[in-house]
């Protein structure tokens, strides 16, 4: 128990000075998991990007997003939330929860 509370500490100091600054809409959670005596460290965060499509009728209502960070792949489903004109196109805006196992 000690040694997961103090995993856990360091865990948030190391996040919280890594992950969350680099976008201001981005949240970090940590879980960990302790099965067959193996520590599993969950990370997952808030994710928006936006998409140029030449067509509307092409754009997807979610879209698969993936991307490496800090030494780990992060992945995630990603939902439209807003379309809007954008020179001979429009541009989707997609936002979803990215998870990573640490």
């Amino acid at each position: 128990m000690k040694r997961k509370l103090a995993l856990l500490i360091v865990l948030t100091i190391i996040l919280s000075t890594t992950i969350v600054p680099a976008y201001a809409q981005e949240t970090s959670t940590i879980t960990i998991s302790d099965q067959d005596n193996s520590s599993k460290i969950v990370v997952s965060y808030k994710k928006t990007i936006t998409k140029y499509y030449s067509d509307y009728y092409s754009i997807p209502q979610s879209i698969y997003y993936e991307e490496y960070k800090d030494g780990t792949w992060f992945s995630g489903t990603l939902f439209l939330v807003s379309t809007q004109v954008s020179g001979n196109g429009w541009l989707a805006t997609f936002t979803g929860t990215l998870q990573g196992n640490m």
